[in-house]
């Protein structure tokens, strides 16, 4: 993750972007990439939605 995605404020956009840029570090990572991919294989658009989803449940209280 960059510097502009810590500074983002807490609503659903920068809950996206935090989401989205933890799993791309996850995704680029030698030892971690390849353990996502198998469990997560062809679903990562349907997996980064539930994690937006949670993750603004969390934070938001949002439905």
């Amino acid at each position: 993750m960059d510097a502009s995605t810590l500074k983002r404020p807490l609503d659903a956009a920068g809950i996206a972007a935090l989401v989205h840029g933890f799993y791309a570090d996850v995704r680029a990572d030698g030892q971690l990439g390849p353990l996502f991919d198998r469990a997560i294989g062809a679903h990562w658009d349907a997996h980064l939605a539930r994690m937006v989803d949670f993750w603004s449940t969390v934070m938001l209280g949002a439905r």
